[in-house]
């Protein structure tokens, strides 16, 4: 996966965290890392939540 971004109507309403969820779920059943970079603060921040 390259790309998570949640269009900017549908934050805040958990469907982010939902979809962060799963696909750290899906991450540790089939694969043995997960790298996570960024360059945005609202990103960081999401990801530290």
């Amino acid at each position: 996966m390259r790309r998570f971004y949640i269009h900017p109507d549908y934050r805040r309403n958990q469907i982010d965290t939902y979809l962060l969820e799963h696909i750290e779920q899906y991450a540790q059943t089939y694969f043995e890392r997960l790298d996570l970079f960024t360059d945005t603060l609202q990103a960081v921040l999401f990801y530290q939540s």
